[in-house]
């Protein structure tokens, strides 16, 4: 048997507990969306206010990323707003992690075996 090239997680509930995710991420991703909102000269967030708009033309684009947020959509813009939003703040040391005690050991042992562990997003 061929060994994984890959392994594929979730965070929420399984790497990480879920009240970090609701009760840290999402809060901290919401204080931040008036000012990534307005951050038109990224092209990555110009993008995805370009397509929130075609998502819904009769609403501004920050009550929408709110509205989203507030309701906790899974929908691909706020996504990758939110995935921006927190790679600023632990790149910043505004945010730290939270993993289950099993986790990391796992990580290692995957690493050791040469099973590649990405730690930013894929481009």
């Amino acid at each position: 048997m061929r060994a994984p090239s890959a392994v594929l997680t979730d965070i929420e509930g399984t790497t990480t507990p879920a009240v970090f995710i609701h009760g840290v991420l999402l809060p901290y991703a919401r204080r931040a969306l008036p000012d990534w909102a307005g951050r038109i000269d990224l092209p990555e967030v110009a993008t995805i206010l370009a397509e929130i708009r075609r998502m819904v033309p009769d609403q501004p684009e920050l009550t929408t990323l709110q509205h989203w947020t507030d309701r906790d959509l899974k929908l691909a813009p706020l996504q990758r707003l939110q995935g921006m939003i927190w790679e600023q703040g632990y790149a910043e040391g505004e945010l730290r992690g939270e993993l289950y005690p099993d986790v990391p050991p796992h990580l290692r042992a995957w690493a050791a075996q040469g099973i590649r562990i990405n730690t930013k997003k894929s481009e």
